[in-house]
């Protein structure tokens, strides 16, 4: 009888049942973090200006014409992700590891004609994004559950297959048909009662990343101008997996077995692939020998994400139903989602000082570059759609732009020559997308690098630390609803700090 009356349920409520990619999703795809090579990584990925370097095909590919020599190279790094949770009073840390390639390059260098000196053509990867993170939130709550967000959407036309009919169920919710006069009410004897005070625990793992394959082609003209454009081809994949839990409750022993849950345990897994393309155009220009500026501008990259995603449920109580039960599971069937993805566009200023060795006295200075990169991004430009006519994401859309607002990004680096081995630093700061965050409260990342340089090979070596913070919603009750998350109840918020470690080698060859 419960089956047949949940059926019934599940399609009045059938509009709310789909699972919606929403704004973070959005984010998520749309923000870079650049990869590159270690020369790159090591003076703050700020080489737009400056060129000459196998990571700007993905940021101003006009730098691909300073080459003069066609070279091939090869960037893996060893990553470090440690997060500290901060929730209800109780913190934790966690550490997960990773080795993944940042960049692959070649770059075909040919003398040209005509006042055109160089005409250059590459292929190059680079990693744009690293998802891989391991959270772990702790807390005991004593002013709500999960269960009031799943009661709260119930009772509120948001029914969903993959929520509140795992807690169905599962006994962990149940319906009053006397209520409202016959108009029903769903309820929870947690609820109702307010017996709280349970230990919520929360494990969220993320893995993989995403990544650009670009195809350039640049030209310099007497040294002087260079120009450059490249057609990226953009990847993603990314899996999610969420463990919530909840246990500790305070025993009721009654007749109805809904009363007295002893702990449930909801777990939700997505994994999403999608492909893009987009395109960059860009121009240095040198007026003097020791000077050099630049700009570029990307296109939007064009997504579509195939995602596939699936809910369960488990829960367990202190007294047994007449069947002599106390515990209890339900799952969705695999679903298959499609969609697309529009990013902002981006555009970039950069200049560089590139001094030589000068005599001073009776000394000769050492070579050094210093430059500096700006960076535009306007995130309230992201636009989900639909490759299905029966979906839409107006919701998500608007919550995009009233989410987001543009961001501010700064890259700079230091380089100095002492003949074969060079020495960097570099910084950068990536403004908060987050509107009504601060400039400081985005990403920011130090760095520096060592780099031998031969005629005809060479090895570079770079280290980066990163730090953010980010805020998680610990029932996703905001993300999913942002204009009516649970009514007059508070959602409860965990904050993260993470701060993140790569080790870059670089292996280069020159021909």
């Amino acid at each position: 009888m419960k089956n047949i009356f949940n059926t019934i349920i599940i399609l009045l409520f059938s509009q709310a049942i789909i699972f919606a990619q929403n704004q973070t999703d959005a984010l998520r795809y749309s923000q870079i973090f650049y990869g590159g090579t270690a020369r790159s990584i090591g003076m703050g990925n700020s080489m737009s200006a400056i060129g000459g370097d196998l990571s700007v095909l993905a940021t101003n590919p006009a730098g691909i014409a300073v080459f003069k020599k066609s070279q091939f190279n090869l960037t893996p790094y060893f990553g470090m992700n440690n997060t500290n949770s901060s929730y209800l009073g109780n913190t934790f840390d966690n550490t997960d590891y990773h080795v993944k390639l940042n960049n692959m390059a070649f770059v075909g260098a040919f003398n040209g004609s005509d006042g055109w000196d160089q005409i250059n053509f590459g292929i190059a990867y680079n990693r744009t994004g690293d998802y891989n993170q391991e959270i772990i939130i702790n807390g005991k709550n004593n002013s709500n559950s999960i269960l009031d967000y799943y009661i709260y959407n119930a009772n509120n036309n948001n029914y969903s297959s993959f929520r509140e009919n795992l807690a169905w169920e599962t006994y962990l919710i149940s319906f009053d048909s006397t209520a409202y006069n016959g108009a029903g009410e769903y309820y929870s004897a947690v609820t109702d009662a307010g017996f709280y005070g349970e230990t919520q625990r929360r494990l969220i793992t993320r893995e993989g990343g995403s990544g650009e394959w670009d195809f350039s082609l640049g030209a310099s003209h007497k040294n002087k101008l260079f120009i450059g454009g490249t057609i990226g081809v953009t990847s993603i994949n990314y899996k999610y997996k969420n463990v919530y839990k909840e246990e500790e409750f305070e025993p009721v022993i009654t007749n109805n077995i809904s009363m007295d849950p002893k702990y449930f345990e909801f777990n939700e897994t997505l994994s999403a692939k999608g492909t893009g393309i987009n395109f960059k155009a860009g121009a240095l220009y040198r007026p003097v020998k020791f000077l050099s500026v630049g700009a570029a501008v990307h296109s939007t990259t064009f997504y579509s994400i195939s995602e596939e995603y699936e809910t369960s449920m488990y829960s367990q109580f202190y007294s047994e139903d007449q069947n002599g039960d106390s515990d209890y599971f339900w799952n969705t069937d695999l679903n298959l989602y499609s969609y697309k993805l529009q990013t902002p566009f981006r555009a970039n200023l950069s200049a560089a000082v590139i001094l030589d060795s000068y005599k001073i006295g009776t000394f000769y200075s050492f070579p050094m570059t210093f430059n500096v990169e700006y960076e535009y991004v306007n995130y309230t430009k992201m636009q989900l759609a639909s490759k299905e006519a029966s979906e839409d994401f107006i919701s998500s859309n608007k919550a995009v732009k009233d989410w987001y607002q543009a961001t501010q990004n700064i890259r700079a680096g230091y380089e100095i020559s002492f003949g074969l081995v060079m020495l960097r630093a570099g910084y950068a700061i990536y403004g908060n997308p987050l509107k009504g965050t601060k400039f400081t409260d985005g990403r920011t990342i130090y760095s520096g690098g060592i780099g031998i340089h031969g005629e005809n090979a060479y090895v570079d070596f770079a280290y980066s630390f990163a730090s953010d913070s980010e805020t998680v919603y610990i029932y996703d009750a905001t993300p999913n609803f942002p204009s009516d998350p649970m009514g007059n109840i508070q959602e409860p918020t965990a904050k993260l700090s993470r701060k993140s470690q790569f080790y870059n080698i670089t292996f280069g060859l020159k021909f």
